[in-house]
């Protein structure tokens, strides 16, 4: 069995993180936020033993042993979540995703719960099992209550949907940082991104993160905040606007360099970073085997097969499953 069960990011707590100033979230916002966590809670505390019983089935290795563990992981997930499968010539994965109540990275003391995006990840072969829960995106509870705030919505369910979407933007920002032309951006550790969610857009940053087991960063992204389109300025407008264009997966990454030359982020830098949060630069130069291991990790690996940028084969080979 060559089975690998990669857990979501655990949160760490910064004790010395303080926001930058600015005008304090109002009350209302702050609790309709906290009325979304909290609607995703129950779900997720019933789904959770499910889901980590049906990982823990043996290794699959033939077809039949396949079509039971993903018949197990789909009941496990229950009627709300509809896994998809990506069937290839000698290897099959399955992914599904769904919105939890998590704490960020270098979360404050007390703070609440805001919103992350988590994604399993299951690629079964002859000679190869993987599974994994993937987080690609993180929405904190000021993140949350900010598009609340600015948007005049009280429905959680509008929250829900805004994060959602941000979500599938998120893939073609992670692989044309990770694998396209704005590594360069990633010099740090730690580069400013967009995300387009209603009428507006999510700013934040997207991180390494030294949590894999074999030492690879684990790339992150976290929403600081949303902006209406009207107070966004003219490079975050284009950021937004070419990620909203519905280009094909491969062209999107490809115009993202352009698009997103002169993106700007936050004067201050990375706050979290700057309070003590660990990150690892991007493998620049002639590091050859550091990129392709960044490159097939996991919140990678989802991000490539949710835009058709690679198949379970491709994985697969990768990881050195296939024969």
């Amino acid at each position: 069995m060559n089975a690998i069960l990669f857990g979501a990011p655990t949160a760490l707590p910064l004790a010395s993180f303080r926001r930058a100033v600015s005008a304090p979230v109002p009350w209302y916002a702050s609790h309709a936020a906290r009325r979304a966590t909290e609607s995703l809670h129950s779900a997720v505390n019933a789904r959770s033993p499910r889901v980590a019983a049906a990982l823990r089935r043996a290794a699959a290795h033939n077809v039949v042993a396949r079509d039971r563990l993903f018949a197990a992981l789909t009941e496990a997930l229950g009627r709300d979540i509809a896994p998809q499968r990506h069937l290839a010539r000698r290897h099959a994965a399955l992914t599904a995703t769904a919105l939890a109540d998590a704490l960020p990275q270098a979360h404050e003391p007390g703070e609440p719960a805001g919103i992350a995006q988590d994604t399993l990840l299951c690629i079964t072969g002859k000679r190869i099992d993987r599974r994994a829960i993937v987080r690609l995106l993180e929405v904190p509870h000021h993140a949350c209550a900010r598009f609340l705030e600015r948007t005049g919505q009280r429905d959680p369910a509008a929250l829900v949907a805004a994060i959602e979407e941000a979500a599938r933007h998120a893939a073609a920002v992670l692989v044309a940082h990770i694998q396209g032309g704005l590594a360069y951006r990633l010099r740090s550790g730690s580069a400013s991104v967009l995300l387009p969610a209603g009428e507006g857009a999510f700013l934040g940053r997207l991180r390494l993160l030294p949590q894999r087991r074999d030492g690879a960063p684990l790339p992150v992204i976290e929403a600081a905040t949303w902006l209406h389109v009207a107070a966004l300025d003219p490079s975050q407008i284009r950021a937004r606007d070419v990620l909203l264009a519905g280009l094909p997966p491969a062209v999107l990454v490809a115009a993202l360099p352009e698009a997103w030359a002169e993106l700007r982020g936050n004067v201050m830098g990375d706050r979290r970073v700057r309070s003590g949060l660990e990150v690892l630069p991007f493998p620049l130069g002639e590091n050859l085997k550091a990129r392709l291991a960044i490159a097939c990790c996991p919140p990678v690996a989802v991000a490539r097969l949710a835009l058709g940028l690679a198949c379970a084969d491709t994985l697969a080979a990768e990881w050195g499953g296939a024969q």
